[in-house]
């Protein structure tokens, strides 16, 4: 099981990285270069989400991933809370550091969990095919 982001628009004049408030998620942005090097690089990202009483949750996950040009995602190793929030309320964050570099990225949109093993295999392993192929721009 995965949880998958659609990034929303960047805001004007922010920060490369940030993203558009709540309701102007409409569209996915493609994300950098940069963005997906970071992601990529660090690998541990962490992901805010909305608990249904309201209150904010923040977990660490060792498995952030660029799962395409538009889409996060992170593993379900052991993120009962995460899942089930995320059911409740789509709408999240995922924060990523390079602490070397003092720089990051905040990625706000809606969340999915996807559960169904045909949809995240064959993601994976298109995602596999293309670093096999030498590709080095995501579609």
């Amino acid at each position: 099981m995965t949880a998958d982001l659609d990034t929303g628009p960047p805001l004007a004049g922010r920060p490369e990285g940030r993203t558009a408030p709540s309701g102007q998620q409409n569209e996915v942005m493609q994300l950098t270069d940069d963005m997906q090097r970071v992601v990529r690089e660090q690998s541990l990202g962490f992901v805010a989400t909305v608990r249904p009483d309201g209150t904010p949750a923040l977990s660490p996950k060792g498995t952030t991933s660029v799962w395409d040009a538009g889409h996060l995602v992170f593993l379900h190793v052991h993120s009962p809370h995460t899942v089930d929030n995320l059911r409740h309320n789509p709408h999240v964050e995922i924060n990523v550091v390079d602490p070397i570099v003092r720089k990051g990225y905040r990625f706000a949109g809606l969340g999915r969990v996807v559960s169904t093993e045909a949809e995240v295999s064959a993601r994976w392993r298109q995602r596999h095919l293309d670093l096999d192929l030498g590709a080095t721009e995501a579609r």
